[in-house]
C-alpha cells in the first residue's frame, strides 16, 4: 500500500476526542485521529516527529489525519484505521490458495451481539477479528485496555466456533521493534473467554506493520503465534 505522507511536530492530544495538535509547515494544525481511544496511556507523542496523511475532500473540519510516529528504524502506525484496510490485503491474497472462492465481507453482523471486522463465506465460514496493539515496549501486555467488548465478542465466538464456525482473532503489531506479547491474566474475564476459545479451536495470527519510506504492509509472526497458545494447543498445531 503506496501513501503520501507529510511530516510534523506533535504538540498535544485535544480534550476531545479524535483530535490532535501538530505543528506542519510553520504553523499549527489541527488534526484528526483515527482511534477512539487516547494515545497518550499507550505512547508520549508530545515533541516527536510524526507523520501524516492529507484528508481528501472539502468541508473537512481538519486537513490532516495522524498517521505514524518516526523512529531510528522504521515508523508505529497511529492510524487504527489502516489496520483493517492492511489485513484486508492480506485476507485478498489467501483467497485463491487458501480459501478457494470464498467471498469476503467488511463489518458483518454475524449474530445480535456481534459484528465482525471480517466475514470469509464459502466452503468455510470465517469469522476474522482485528485488534491493533500498540506499545513502545519490546514486550507489549494485551489486551492493554478495558476489556468489557472483548469479553463478549469471546463469548459469541465460543457460541459460535460450537456450531462449526471458525474464528480467526488477529493481533497487529503497529511498532515492529515489539519481540512478543504477554497476556494480561488479571483481566481474568478476558483470560478465560480467550484460554476458552483457545480450547475450541480459535486460531491466533499475529501481524507486524512494516513501514519503508511511503509503503507500509504486514508481515506474520509465527513465533509470537505460537507464544500466544497453551501447551496442549501447541503439541496439537
Amino acid at each position: 500500500m503506496n501513501i503520501e505522507l507529510e511530516s510534523g511536530i506533535f504538540i498535544e492530544e485535544c480534550k476531545s476526542r479524535f483530535l490532535c495538535k501538530v505543528f506542519i509547515k510553520e504553523q499549527e494544525e489541527l488534526c484528526y485521529v483515527s482511534s477512539s481511544l487516547k494515545l497518550a496511556p499507550f505512547i508520549d507523542l508530545r515533541g516527536k516527529e510524526v507523520l501524516l496523511t492529507k484528508n481528501k475532500g472539502t468541508g473537512k473540519r481538519t486537513k490532516y489525519t495522524l498517521y505514524a510516529i518516526k523512529t531510528k528504524e522504521s515508523q508505529i502506525l497511529l492510524n487504527l484505521s489502516f489496520v483493517n484496510k492492511l489485513l484486508f490485503t492480506e485476507l485478498s491474497k489467501l483467497e485463491g490458495p487458501y480459501l478457494g472462492s470464498s467471498q469476503i465481507f467488511s463489518e458483518k453482523k454475524i449474530s445480535e451481539n456481534l459484528k465482525s471486522d471480517f466475514y470469509i463465506e464459502g466452503e468455510k465460514k470465517i469469522i476474522v477479528e482485528a485488534k491493533g496493539i500498540i506499545s513502545l515496549n519490546e514486550v507489549a501486555l494485551f489486551p492493554a485496555m478495558k476489556v468489557e467488548r472483548a469479553v463478549v465478542q469471546l463469548k459469541e465466538f465460543q457460541k459460535l466456533l460450537k456450531k462449526g464456525f471458525s474464528v480467526h482473532y488477529c493481533l497487529v503489531l503497529m511498532n515492529p521493534a515489539i519481540k512478543s506479547i504477554k497476556l494480561d491474566k488479571s483481566k481474568v474475564d478476558f483470560y478465560k473467554g480467550y484460554r476458552n476459545c483457545i480450547k475450541k479451536g480459535m486460531q491466533i495470527f499475529v501481524y507486524e506493520v512494516v513501514g519503508q519510506k511511503d509503503n507500509i504492509f504486514l508481515r506474520r509472526n509465527p513465533i509470537i503465534e505460537d507464544s500466544l497458545l497453551f501447551d496442549n494447543e501447541k503439541r496439537n498445531k
